[in-house]
């Protein structure tokens, strides 16, 4: 099973630690699927702050509309409980 897929389950399951350490060594900033994970595990450990860096971060590197959407979602939702 890939990282990516294991972070998910983890995230799923509310294990945000484990979730982070599964693709901890992924996070380069090339992956926006990776920064968008780490900024669903980091929201969930109400680490709000570091979610929004990680989800700026998948924004940015997103090439179409849909996956862009969808972490701006994430960010409207996270700028709510600030």
């Amino acid at each position: 099973m890939s990282r990516v897929s294991l972070a998910r389950i983890l995230i799923a399951e509310s294990n945000y630690g484990e979730a982070l350490n599964s693709i901890e060594g992924l996070m380069t900033g090339s992956d926006p699927l990776v920064n968008e994970l780490a900024g669903d595990a980091l929201a969930g450990q109400k680490k709000n702050t570091l979610a929004i860096e990680q989800y700026n971060l998948a924004r940015d590197l997103y090439d179409d509309d849909a996956s862009k959407n969808i972490v701006i979602m994430k960010l409207n939702n996270i700028q709510q409980v600030l």
